[in-house]
C-alpha cells in the first residue's frame, strides 16, 4: 500500500465507519475500500479529498475532490457507458440499502461512496492517449519515435493531436511509478480485445466531450479479468481534460494548455519547498523510498494551489454533465431528496 501521511490518513467518515465496525481492507492514494457486512460479493469504496502527484500522496486535501470523482464516475457509467458491463451497483442515496442501519441517511458518505462488485482485477493500467503529452511526450522529446509499437513522425510537439488514439499500457505498481508494458504482453496474457475495447471507450468519451467544448486528452481504464469496467472512470484524477479554445491557441505555440485537472498541484510539486527552505522537484525523486514519501507528505501545499484544483474540478463537472455538483448529486444521485 502507498504511504499515506498521518495528516490525511483519516477523516470524519473513516472514523465513523470504523466506529460502526466496517472493516477497511485497502487504503489507496485516494480511495478507501471496505467490506460490507452481509455482502461478501460487494465492496464499499469511499473517495477522499487526498491528492497524489508523481506517485506521492501529499499531506494536504483538495476540497470536494472526492465528491467530484464519485459524481463523474456515476455520470459515465450510468449515462455514456451504460451499455457496457461495469462494477457499479449503487450510488448516492442508493447505497443505504447495503449499509448497516447506523450508516444510512448519511449525506457525507452518500456523496463520496459507491457500492461495487468485488472483482478479480487485471493488474494493468489500460492507458489511452488522444494527444501526445505527459510521459509519452517526454519519451518523444528525448528522441524516441517508436512508442509502444507506434511509429511517430518527426516534428510533433507537446499536445500534438493524434487522429488514432494510442494504447500505452502500464503495470500497476504497489509503490513508486507504474512501468510501461507492451501491447503484445497485454494481448497475450489478457486477450487481444483489451486494446480495442479501451480505445473504443476512449473514443465514446472523447466524442462526447468534444461536443461540449472539451478535449479528452488521455485517460486510464481499469478492468477485471473479464473486461468489466471497474474503478474510477474518466475523472480528472485519471485523465487530462482541456478547453477546446485554449487547446487550439496553445497548439499555435506548439505547447499543451493547462487543463481541468490537478496540474496546479503538479506544477507546485516541481518546485516545492520543504520546511527547511530547500527546493525539491518531486517529479525527479524516487517514489519507492519511504523516506522520500515522508518528506513529501510533510511539505505544506499552498492554499491557493489547492483552491485552484478545486475550481477546475468543479468547472469540469459542469462542462461534462451539464449540472453543477450539488445539482448532479440531487438529481442524479438522489441525495437530499
Amino acid at each position: 500500500m502507498p504511504y499515506i501521511p498521518p495528516s490525511v490518513a483519516e477523516s470524519p467518515i473513516s472514523e465513523e465507519l470504523a466506529h460502526r465496525s466496517l472493516k477497511r481492507i485497502h487504503q489507496g492514494k485516494v480511495r478507501d475500500t471496505y467490506e460490507l457486512p452481509g455482502y461478501t460479493d460487494l465492496l464499499l469504496v469511499v473517495a477522499t479529498d487526498r491528492v497524489s502527484i508523481f506517485d506521492f500522496v501529499l499531506g494536504s486535501l483538495v476540497s470536494l475532490k472526492g465528491e467530484v470523482l464519485t459524481a463523474l464516475t456515476v455520470h459515465f457509467l450510468t449515462k455514456l457507458l451504460i451499455k457496457n458491463d461495469h462494477h457499479l451497483v449503487a450510488s448516492g442515496a442508493g447505497i443505504d440499502s447495503y449499509l448497516p442501519l447506523g450508516l444510512r441517511k448519511y449525506p457525507e458518505l452518500q456523496r463520496r461512496a459507491l457500492v461495487v462488485k468485488r472483482r478479480q482485477m487485471m493488474p494493468v493500467e489500460c492507458v489511452v492517449r488522444g494527444v501526445l503529452t505527459g510521459s509519452a511526450w517526454e519519451k518523444y522529446a528525448a528522441g524516441e519515435r517508436l512508442l509502444w509499437g507506434y511509429q511517430l513522425p518527426d516534428g510533433l510537439h507537446d499536445g500534438a493531436w493524434l487522429d488514432e488514439p494510442m494504447f500505452t499500457p502500464t503495470d500497476k505498481a504497489q509503490s513508486g511509478h507504474d512501468e510501461p508494458v507492451t501491447r503484445e504482453y497485454v494481448a497475450r496474457v489478457y486477450g487481444s480485445g483489451v486494446e480495442a475495447f479501451s480505445i473504443n471507450l476512449f473514443n465514446v468519451i472523447r466524442n462526447d466531450a468534444r461536443k461540449k467544448g472539451v478535449i479528452f486528452a488521455d485517460t486510464k481504464f481499469e478492468f477485471d479479468t473479464t473486461r468489466m469496467i471497474c474503478d474510477e472512470v474518466a475523472t480528472p484524477d485519471s485523465s487530462r481534460y482541456w478547453d477546446v479554445d485554449e487547446y487550439n491557441e496553445a497548439q499555435k505555440q506548439g505547447k499543451a494548455p493547462s487543463g481541468y485537472d490537478k496540474q496546479p498541484v503538479r506544477e507546485w510539486g516541481k518546485k516545492a519547498s520543504p520546511v527547511d527552505g530547500a527546493v525539491v522537484n518531486i517529479s525527479k525523486i524516487d517514489a519507492k523510498s519511504v523516506e522520500n514519501a515522508v518528506l513529501v507528505g510533510d511539505i505544506p501545499v499552498p492554499k491557493e494551489v489547492l483552491e485552484a484544483c478545486t475550481t477546475r474540478y468543479l468547472a469540469l463537472t459542469i462542462r461534462l454533465t451539464g449540472k453543477d455538483l450539488p445539482e448532479f448529486q440531487k438529481n442524479e444521485m438522489s441525495i437530499g431528496v
